[in-house]
């Protein structure tokens, strides 16, 4: 008897007769349609794999360092990956089936939703109001981080009058945050960020006892990451003087930030300083660097920004950040793959706006290009499950 994706959630709402023009509702697909679809996404993640597999060895043959990143997510678990995969798979599946019919003939930042896009909103009240509201900032990435957050941050939206108070989250919500590869790639990127900082800091070569440091992270939005590798700092070497310039031209972001802070006890003895900033801007960059009296940041980190940058803007902000870092300092950027194995769903079910994946190659010249340096001072950090690229640039005493 078939099963269907309704009947295993009871609390599911039935998509409108007429409101789509695919012929497969998903709450309506028969176990032999569901598995046809599957086999089509997976076969489209393998090729992605390979795909993957020729691009890191070309960048290695080019000089750069590459390096592997494990991450162990508590928030995971088989049963509830092999519930949310049935439903992202099974959407990719018609994606691909039914070609460009199934999405938005235009720009993802321009128009309608696409059919597949307003069929994501019916999987769960909180999954609506993420894409509705959230999606593409940073109070969408929080939930991400944390899918068990009981309540989805509020917003303000230009074209809606007034504050949109948070959602409740819901049981599909939860899993969809945890299970769903974008979900877990956010937090296995934080992971490689984290670690990448801590690493970084615990040189007592170059932060000798009594060190005080420079941090700055550029598009912070709720800097979840930042908060928490600034607090296992502090807990390992509580000999540093720690300053964390926190920018953004997201206000809402700024002061989630700031409030989340001063909740922390163990962030108490850090320096924040929270900049509302166009961080395009050279001038406004540089205003920042005077609060490091000339001696640069030690650890800049632009990692949720870069990837919703065309290349000529990419390269340029890239430059700046740079000049920004002191001898022996750190730039450290992200960009999603174009290899990412769900990449159907995140562009073209979910359409999230502005981003731009790109490949190992691409990144690598990029990177090479506005950093005017030599690949073996780039390291190209690839967590395993393969959705982002995580780009830490050393800038070394020849260079600085």
């Amino acid at each position: 008897m078939a099963i269907t994706y309704a009947e295993t959630l009871e609390t599911f709402p039935r998509i409108p007769v007429g409101a789509e023009p695919f012929p497969l509702w998903l709450a309506d697909l028969d176990v032999d349609t569901v598995h046809s679809l599957r086999g089509k996404a997976q076969e489209y993640g393998a090729l992605q794999a390979d795909a993957a597999m020729l691009q890191e060895e070309a960048v290695r043959q080019a000089g750069f360092q590459v390096q592997a990143h494990e991450y162990t997510d508590t928030f995971t678990n088989a049963e509830d990956r092999e519930f949310v995969d049935t439903i992202i798979e099974s959407m990719i599946g018609i994606r691909l089936e039914m070609g460009d019919e199934a999405v938005y003939a235009g720009d993802r930042t321009k128009g309608l939703d696409n059919p597949l896009t307003e069929t994501v909103k019916y999987l769960s009240p909180a999954i609506a109001y993420w894409r509705a509201n959230l999606v593409p900032t940073a109070g969408a990435l929080s939930v991400l981080y944390n899918p068990e957050l009981p309540l989805l941050p509020g917003t303000i939206k230009p074209d809606v009058e007034g504050f949109i108070p948070g959602q409740d989250n819901d049981i599909v919500g939860s899993k969809f945050f945890a299970e769903c590869l974008d979900g877990r790639a956010i937090r296995s990127r934080g992971d490689a960020v984290r670690t990448t900082y801590l690493e970084h800091f615990m040189d007592t070569k170059k932060y000798p006892v009594g060190s005080e440091i420079n941090v700055a992270s550029l598009a912070c939005g709720a800097a979840e990451v930042v908060f928490e590798a600034t607090a296992e700092l502090q807990r390992v070497r509580p000999d540093l003087k720690i300053n964390v310039t926190l920018a953004d031209q997201d206000v809402q972001a700024l002061e989630r930030a700031r409030l989340f802070a001063e909740s922390k006890e163990e962030l108490q003895q850090i320096n924040f300083t929270y900049t509302e900033a166009n961080i395009l801007s050279p001038k406004a960059l540089a205003e920042m660097t005077v609060a490091t009296h000339g001696k640069g940041f030690d650890f800049i980190d632009i990692v949720g920004f870069l990837e919703y940058l065309p290349a000529r803007t990419a390269k340029r902000f890239m430059s700046l950040a740079y000049d920004m870092v002191g001898q022996d300092g750190l730039l450290c950027a992200a960009n999603m793959r174009d290899t990412h194995e769900q990449l159907e769903f995140t562009t073209n079910c979910v359409r999230w706006p502005y981003i731009i994946p790109r490949s190992l190659p691409t990144l690598a010249t990029m990177t090479e290009e506005a950093c005017d340096l030599k690949p073996s001072d780039v390291t190209m950090v690839l967590p395993t499950d393969g959705a982002y690229t995580l780009v830490n640039i050393k800038k070394s005493s020849q260079f600085a």
